[in-house]
């Protein structure tokens, strides 16, 4: 067992003498099993149960969710700035939020996380309650999700936007001293986004020249698309940090939360993966979700009901005096779709190609015993990935989200930002 593993789960133990007794000696940790399937944030996940003995009876604790850094070692999204946000968000943001009394039930339990960087490497670990002891799961479908799944998932949103607001409101101070100190993991992103954005977007441009009805935009869609680069970093300058900005997921999508059902429909969901979080406008992660897990006819029919959803969410509890207008909130999705537009467009073939090959079962999750390592085949970068399916995969799917924000109007907003 990795020894990073083995001394975070006795110290996890030793700390948690409400759960494990004051008498409590540690044993072991059997491990149920290990699931590496490349979803959320490509992390290694392993459940299993710790193995105490107290008052000289051995004793068996619930089942755990730990989360380890990814086994995908050339996976450049995932670092050791991603774990040490999430660590940081539910370490601190979370224990600040209960502390000025702003509730909610959005997450998972956090146990413990541990982060370690030495002359060998970079390894972290985070132990959380295992959700699926409550019936949480995975959608079937990681993109382009139905009506009932996009508007639970836009009402928590909001509701996980609202808890920005209302700590804010409570103790602004405190709230923007600690919501500003997230590592910018995001940019990580960047150089493989615009990578992958720049070669979509020159396909994407081929098919909307075969179009008439955006003959009259392409000039402009183009001169925004050479200088995507300019344009993204300009707008986060500016967007960064308002008094309007919350708290951002900036990954909020299918793969990073996990539903509740009854009766086959979702009723609930809990959030995960916070690793890129970030202070923000809250107009990120609506319009992300609504490029990224909605498909083009969706956009079109149930635009307008989506964001009412999210306003649903965000106003639950939350004074009208505390949170921004529903009008503020579509003005900020026009000024800001582009920077989730470069990103989605540069991901979704990706996504869509995982998909497939999960339906395909590519990937399992495999049965552990007494070790976590877990050996897979999967060592090409999301750019290696991108460029073998490019044109083969989600061309139509990218250029609708272009189409879509054109129709929008959106791409006439993004010359407004730069004034």
């Amino acid at each position: 067992m990795d020894q990073l593993f083995e001394i975070s789960v006795k110290k996890f133990f030793l700390k948690r003498k409400d759960l494990f007794g004051e008498n409590g000696k540690f044993l072991k940790f059997n491990i149920v099993k290990s699931n590496t399937a490349p979803v959320g944030d490509n992390s290694t996940v392993i459940f299993g149960q710790l193995e105490y003995e107290e008052n000289g009876k051995k004793k068996s604790s619930d089942t755990l969710c730990v989360k380890l850094m990814p086994v995908m070692v050339n996976f450049k999204s995932c670092n050791i700035s991603c774990f040490m946000n999430e660590i940081y968000f539910y370490a601190k943001i979370l224990p600040f939020f209960e502390s000025v009394n702003v509730k909610t039930n959005l997450f998972a339990k956090f146990y413990d996380g541990c982060v370690e960087i030495n002359e060998k490497g970079e390894n972290a670990i985070m132990i959380f309650e295992d959700l699926t002891r409550a019936g949480f799961v995975n959608s079937k479908r990681l993109i382009f999700l139905d009506y009932v799944h996009l508007a639970l998932m836009m009402r928590k949103l909001g509701e996980f936007h609202a808890l920005s607001y209302k700590a804010r409101h409570a103790n602004p101070n405190t709230f923007f001293s600690l919501a500003t100190c997230f590592a910018p993991a995001i940019l990580s992103l960047f150089n493989d986004s615009l990578s992958m954005f720049n070669k979509s977007a020159k396909l994407v441009l081929q098919e909307l020249k075969n179009d008439p009805k955006y003959s009259a935009e392409l000039s402009l869609v183009e001169k925004i698309c050479e200088n995507a680069c300019m344009y993204t970093m300009m707008s986060m300058k500016k967007f960064w940090n308002r008094s309007t900005s919350v708290i951002s997921h900036l990954s909020y999508r299918a793969a990073n939360v996990l539903f509740r059902y009854e009766n086959d429909i979702p009723v609930d969901l809990k959030i995960l993966d916070l690793a890129f979080c970030q202070l923000t406008s809250p107009a990120v992660d609506i319009i992300f979700l609504l490029y990224y897990s909605a498909n083009q006819r969706m956009r079109n029919d149930r635009w307008n009901d989506l964001i009412d959803e999210y306003y649903k969410g965000l106003s639950v509890d939350c004074s009208v005096t505390v949170i921004p207008t529903k009008d503020w909130i579509k003005g900020e999705l026009c000024s800001l779709s582009h920077m989730c537009l470069f990103h989605s467009v540069a991901y979704l073939p990706f996504q869509i190609k995982k998909e497939e090959d999960l339906k395909n079962n590519k990937y399992k999750s495999e049965e552990m015993s007494s070790k976590c390592d877990v050996k897979l085949d999967l060592s090409e970068t999301m750019v290696d990935v991108s460029d073998k399916i490019l044109g083969v995969v989600g061309l139509s799917e990218m250029t609708d989200v272009f189409k879509g924000a054109i129709d929008r109007g959106f791409f006439r907003s993004y010359e407004q930002i730069l004034e």
